[in-house]
């Protein structure tokens, strides 16, 4: 046993150029099978550069409006679009017919094993770092941008920087800051000093060094990121959402009358209800759903009219909304809840008297897509109140912001009981109505791509 475990020392014992030999020499397929065709195909692909855009999104392309109307926009002025991201909903008419716009999907990874947070989300990255190698090292070849949206920003804009640095130098990285990724998980720790949060916060400081542009939804990120991670205001340009085309306000009566035939089940018992007040939410801890029930509950007896309330959405915190409204008795209000498809949500909004937004900003500096919808419909908001939304909703003027439940509640039972105030505000909600986002993204994005 001895003499062969010397033999075997020996065998290893190789001097250094040898070593070198076998490691040259393991590595030729590899090299010439695999890295030389595929570093071929890059120089080639990089030769004819075209008028192309990818679009990538770590979340459902159903929700996510505004990297949609990205890619509508892209391939209005004829560029080839690649958007990439979970398909769990179904995609507006317009994505999906569009001869510009390929879809690529990237699965999704469910944690239905129960592992631990911290574990999940180590794989997670890593199986998602896996697809987003094989899907970018194609569709980033021959393209001239890529559009990220952050958050969520791990790992996709880190592989991006990569690709860009090694094979792709000639595709520009834009990141559209919807907020800050590490300000969403500091609503789970509540510690902004806590590891992970303050890790996030560096990651996302890094990889804002590597943009070509910036884009951003509100005057105050425009600012934040300026001040906070130092990019030039030179790479910044704030780009307000606006409302797809398929938002616009429903006037005719006869109209909205054949939007409730079309949907009997919110509507079975709309005789009795002369209001209708609609909220739409993704059912996570950035919306203040238990206000929104204290609201309700606190006029529901002084109410001098019926309100029939849509609640519209899906997400981690919905079956706990619902438990906690069944849990209520109402004398004059009646709650319902759905999740609606594309073409449905904006007439529901459109029929609306009143929308409400209970979004609460985890940085203070984003702003709620809902809002943007429901003035696309020409119906006024009353909103929570928080920093930057006074960039959105003008007081008194398109909408009401309010600074608690107490306060929400009020302001609903006023308005439906004051009809000249409520329709000065609809006045206002219909000048935002005409506001156009293919307008806005032509002015801010579109003569920077020309």
């Amino acid at each position: 046993m001895s003499q062969l475990k010397e033999g075997l020392f020996k065998l290893f014992d190789l001097p250094t150029w040898c070593w070198l030999l076998v490691f040259v020499y393991a590595t030729i397929p590899l090299t010439f099978y695999y890295f030389l065709p595929m570093l071929g195909s890059c120089l080639r692909k990089r030769s004819c550069i075209a008028d192309k855009a990818v679009i990538l999104v770590m979340g459902d392309l159903g929700h996510s409006p505004r990297m949609n109307n990205h890619a509508l926009s892209f391939s209005r002025i004829d560029y080839q679009v690649e958007l990439c991201g979970y398909i769990d909903s179904k995609l507006a008419f317009d994505i999906m017919h569009s001869d510009n716009i390929s879809i690529n999907q990237i699965q999704a990874l469910r944690n239905t094993v129960g592992l631990p947070y911290f574990l999940f989300a180590m794989w997670k990255i890593v199986y998602q770092l896996l697809q987003l190698l094989k899907l970018l090292m194609r569709v980033m070849q021959d393209s001239r941008y890529i559009l990220v949206q952050n958050p969520p920003g791990i790992p996709s804009i880190l592989v991006i920087v990569i690709l860009k640095k090694v094979l792709f130098p000639h595709c520009k990285l834009i990141i559209d800051w919807h907020n800050l990724n590490y300000t969403i998980l500091n609503l789970k720790y509540q510690n902004l000093h806590h590891p992970f949060v303050r890790f996030l916060r560096f990651y996302e400081f890094q990889m804002s060094k590597y943009s070509d542009l910036n884009l951003t939804v509100s005057e105050s990120m425009n600012k934040f990121l300026q001040t906070e991670f130092g990019i030039s205001s030179a790479k910044l340009v704030t780009l307000y959402d606006r409302a797809p085309t398929q938002f616009k306000p429903i006037l005719d009566p006869f109209q909205k009358e054949s939007v409730m035939k079309a949907h009997p089940r919110l509507f079975q018992h709309s005789i009795f209800f002369s209001k209708i007040l609609v909220t739409s939410t993704s059912f996570t801890q950035d919306e203040d759903l238990p206000s929104f029930l204290k609201a309700l509950k606190f006029i529901d007896c002084s109410l001098k009219c019926k309100i029939l309330v849509i609640v519209t959405g899906k997400g981690p915190l919905k079956n706990n909304f619902e438990e906690q409204c069944n849990a209520l008795t109402f004398s004059n209000i009646l709650v319902k809840t759905c999740w609606l498809s594309p073409e449905d949500y904006p007439k529901i909004l459109a029929i609306s008297d009143l929308g409400v937004s209970l979004h609460v900003s985890s940085s203070g500096i984003d702003l709620p897509m809902k809002v943007v919808d429901l003035f696309g419909c020409g119906v006024p908001v009353a909103s929570l109140k928080f920093d930057a939304i006074t960039e959105l909703i003008k007081e008194d003027v398109n909408g009401v912001l309010c600074d608690d439940a107490f306060s929400l509640g009020t302001t609903i039972q006023r308005l439906f009981e004051n009809a000249a105030e409520l329709q000065a505000l609809k006045q206002g909600a219909l000048e935002e109505s005409l506001k156009e986002w293919n307008v806005e993204w032509n002015k801010k994005l579109g003569s920077l791509l020309t």
